[in-house]
């Protein structure tokens, strides 16, 4: 992922992010491309960012099953970062993400200490 993808999503700035397509139509197609990677997704609910997160939902809702490379879906990530308020948003959105397996086949809604590493 490109840099500046990435610190669009850090930010959590939507409107960056709806710039960086306009440039790139295929940017988030590209980086779905790769197996385990850290999505703008990854990032953005790593940093508690809910509405960077829900946009990124409908843009490419294959990133929120993504994996990265330590085998972490983003809502896991926004979990084991306490941004539970966040992330109980995005469920609000797609009930199925508490089913999602990440490292050693935990869910959301295992203890949070199994997700430390």
């Amino acid at each position: 992922m490109d840099e500046r993808l990435r610190t669009v999503a850090k930010e959590g700035d939507t409107n960056a992010l709806h710039e960086c397509i306009r440039e790139d139509p295929n940017v988030l197609r590209h980086i779905d491309e790769v197996e385990f990677v850290d999505t703008p997704l990854h990032i953005a609910t790593t940093r508690g960012h809910a509405g960077f997160s829900t946009t990124i939902m409908y843009l490419k809702p294959s990133f929120f099953r993504k994996l990265n490379q330590k085998v972490y879906s983003p809502i896991h990530l926004g979990l084991q970062n306490e941004h539970t308020n966040a992330m109980l948003h995005l469920l609000a959105i797609d009930k199925d993400l508490v089913r999602l397996k990440g490292k050693e086949g935990y869910t959301t809604i295992h203890y949070r200490e199994n997700y430390e590493e």
